[in-house]
């Protein structure tokens, strides 16, 4: 049972990696509970197979929420980090304030289970910032998957699937269920903590894992098969958008739909953290009322920024704006434009667009839409009278 599911691990974990598995900088979250103290043997053991030899390193978060009581937490910390000791495992300890989730559930207005999801990810985004972080494991397993499919169902969400990557972040245990993770830790004799908080249903999570899954389980057998097929079909209708989003299109659509299409940007430009549903939100609504008066709208978060012109809108990464003397200018279709610098014929050209100028002419290798603005302050190409970028 151990080899035929570590086989599986290592099967997932490679086949989700964004790159090939030299020099990886691995880390993982891990609380002490089953599921991530079994992705923590596993990623220990493939370590010490494979991933040593390929310059790799590998380390651990942890984050104390302290939502529980003092004794608890600390204990489950603890455990942490004397496993960590015991594997030769670097551990980084996250302490949150007494308090901080209940005043961050509040402000963000999405209860206690998704403010202590927000704040961890904070800190698994800042430890990946930190230190240069390749691959961050995360220990969902397959029982969370469909729990999960089961509370996006009843929330009303569009997108009903748990991925198993976004950006740097994997989950190389979702093909794993509860029962195997248990059973490997068994195998190998390895205890783990459990959340006191595990067994009170009035957290939504708890709810539906305690109270609606047994109940399927016994009345519909097959539920899972039939859910994983219509997150299948839900998924492949799912709104995605890649440079733009037009406008007529996004007002017509659900804040749900909405807000998963903006999300669909930011993953596009690869964006690895968790956008605010918070932010989605707003921006969705200033858009909508930005369409309907005609004016423009843009609005920061992550170092991108949404923008909102010409009936589009789109994405932009860490574009600093002209200065008063600069220009910037959206580019959609062939003509003759002025810029600052003189006249520019832009015109598609079979596979590639031309900018043809006095000077001479400038070949594109990717379609409209485009940005041409002037050289600022941080280019690495000061030299040039303007500066393409791809929208």
């Amino acid at each position: 049972m151990s080899d035929d599911i570590f086989e599986k691990f290592k099967s997932s974990f490679y086949d989700l990696l964004p790159s090939s598995s030299q020099n990886l900088n691995i880390a993982a979250g891990v609380s002490g509970g089953a599921d991530s103290v079994c992705l923590l043997l596993l990623l220990n053991r493939l370590f010490k197979q494979e991933l040593s030899t390929r310059n790799c390193t590998l380390s651990v978060v942890t984050v104390n929420h302290h939502m529980r009581s003092e004794n608890e937490t600390n204990f489950d910390t603890l455990f942490v980090q004397n496993l960590c000791s015991s594997l030769q495992i670097p551990c980084f300890t996250v302490d949150l304030e007494r308090g901080l989730v209940d005043k961050t559930a509040v402000q963000r207005g999405g209860g206690f289970e998704e403010a202590a999801r927000f704040l961890r990810y904070n800190a698994f985004e800042s430890y990946i910032s930190k230190n240069n972080i390749s691959v961050f494991c995360l220990a969902h397993n397959e029982n969370d998957f469909y729990e999960t499919a089961l509370m996006r169902l009843f929330q009303g969400s569009t997108s009903l699937s748990l991925n198993e990557s976004r950006g740097v972040f994997i989950r190389p245990l979702l093909h794993i269920s509860r029962e195997q993770i248990e059973a490997y830790l068994r195998e190998n004799n390895q205890s783990y903590c459990t959340d006191s908080t595990n067994f009170d249903d009035r957290f939504y999570r708890n709810n539906i894992r305690l109270n609606l899954v047994p109940l399927l389980d016994q009345k519909f057998p097959s539920w899972k098969k039939g859910l994983l097929s219509f997150c299948s079909k839900t998924e492949s209708k799912s709104l995605k958008f890649e440079q733009f989003i037009p406008a007529k299109l996004f007002c017509d659509l659900s804040l749900e739909q909405k807000k998963e299409a903006l999300c669909s940007l930011y993953n596009q430009k690869g964006y690895s953290g968790r956008v605010s549903g918070v932010f989605l939100e707003d921006v969705s609504h200033e858009i909508s009322k930005a369409f309907y008066l005609s004016k423009t709208f843009e609005k920061t978060f992550g170092g991108y920024t949404i923008k909102f012109e010409k009936n589009r809108i789109f994405l932009e990464k860490g574009l600093k704006k002209p200065t008063e003397n600069g220009f910037f200018a959206i580019i959609e279709e062939d003509g003759v434009y002025s810029f600052p610098f003189g006249q520019a014929d832009i015109k598609k050209d079979e596979n590639c667009i031309r900018i043809t100028l006095e000077s001479g002419t400038v070949t594109l290798d990717h379609d409209y839409p485009f940005i041409v603005r002037s050289p600022m302050t941080g280019d690495s190409n000061k030299k040039n009278l303007f500066l393409v970028e791809k929208l």
